[in-house]
């Protein structure tokens, strides 16, 4: 197990610190809160114990403890809000005999923890519709998450049934697009409210090979591990990346960017244009050149990463071969024909 340096244990627990304390402020202020808030609470919380999860590994116990403790004093909050607001069976000196209906009345269904909406507890539900129609191996969802898996020559784009907040995860995926811009757009003239629109706050991956993923600015977090040969267009509020090669990354994150066991990993700006000030007032962040390498403690530059000088280029090709043609991009030819001819330009520059 390699430990992370004291700099990059800092700066995890200052970006901890900053979602601990914006949930525990929503959290002061549920007493006037909806179902929606307290959901929207119940998924941050999930969210903070996934990534401590993720890096736990590389830090130290001590501090190991200290964030499971602080999650764990969050939940307890959750679950003490929620029992306070449920409402209670009124006294009454009726004598006639109610009891079977008293007693229904007072069973409800136990309050749910944050496990209950991690993917594994999906397991005894009816899968949903496929996100693709055709060869989906594996699609299965809850309302706060969704997974995608074991497809090649596709495009991905998000499920059409997906309301508020949700993350995705997405795992053994070859020579495929993933666009998972598309509800969003798709739902800006809508009259919904903003609380009904979809937006996809962090994505998961592992074993992505020879892809294009594309995602919009999220509030949440992007890990990603054992991807190569592949472009990402990603904006996130921490970026992390595993296992990794042979791969070119256009990046707006607000925190440092981190990479482990990696190598020939190419770093980039997120495409100005794509930064839409209709759905994001978050500017293009300049870390993506502030990579942080677990395996490199020297201070000299990490052979693992470059800099792309420019990344103007890319826009032109994003723009003119996926953004523009998400619409036709159905057949498996015409997805094949597209990333050899992005992954081709991408190299080149």
């Amino acid at each position: 197990m390699t430990n992370i340096s004291i700099e990059q244990s800092n700066e995890f627990h200052l970006y901890f610190q900053e979602q601990r304390q914006d949930i525990q402020t929503s959290l002061n202020d549920s007493s006037s809160s909806s179902t929606n808030d307290l959901s929207g609470i119940t998924q941050k919380i999930s969210s903070l114990r996934l990534e401590v999860d993720q890096i736990s590994s590389s830090l130290p116990i001590y501090d190991r403890v200290k964030y499971d403790k602080q999650i764990t004093e969050l939940e307890q909050n959750l679950s003490s809000i929620k029992l306070k607001d449920k409402p209670k069976s009124k006294f009454t000196f009726n004598k006639t005999h109610k009891s079977s209906n008293s007693a229904n009345t007072r069973t409800s269904t136990p309050i749910s923890s944050h496990l209950d909406i991690q993917p594994k507890s999906t397991a005894s539900k009816p899968p949903s519709q496929p996100v693709l129609s055709g060869s989906s191996l594996s699609s299965s969802s809850s309302p706060t998450s969704h997974t995608i898996s074991n497809l090649s020559n596709q495009l991905i784009t998000p499920p059409n049934n997906v309301s508020g907040t949700y993350t995705i995860s997405l795992s053994n995926l070859q020579n495929c697009i993933i666009d998972l811009r598309s509800t969003l757009e798709a739902k800006q003239d809508d009259l919904t409210t903003e609380i009904a629109q979809p937006r996809l706050t962090a994505i998961h991956a592992k074993f992505l090979e020879r892809c294009i993923l594309i995602s919009p600015i999220m509030k949440g977090s992007a890990l990603l591990d054992e991807v190569k040969d592949s472009l990402l267009v990603l904006g996130c509020q921490q970026f992390r990346i595993h296992s990794s090669s042979n791969t070119t990354i256009l990046l707006n994150v607000q925190s440092l960017p981190v990479i482990e066991h990696s190598k020939s990993l190419r770093f980039g700006s997120y495409p100005d244009f794509m930064i839409d000030s209709v759905v994001t007032d978050i500017d293009n962040q300049k870390n993506h050149l502030k990579v942080q390498d677990f395996d490199w403690p020297l201070p000299s530059p990490s052979p693992n990463w470059s800099a792309i000088p420019n990344t103007d280029a890319f826009g032109s090709i994003l723009s003119d071969k996926i953004l523009d043609k998400s619409d036709n991009l159905g057949s498996n030819e015409t997805v094949e024909q597209i990333l050899d001819e992005v992954l081709v330009k991408v190299e080149k520059i």
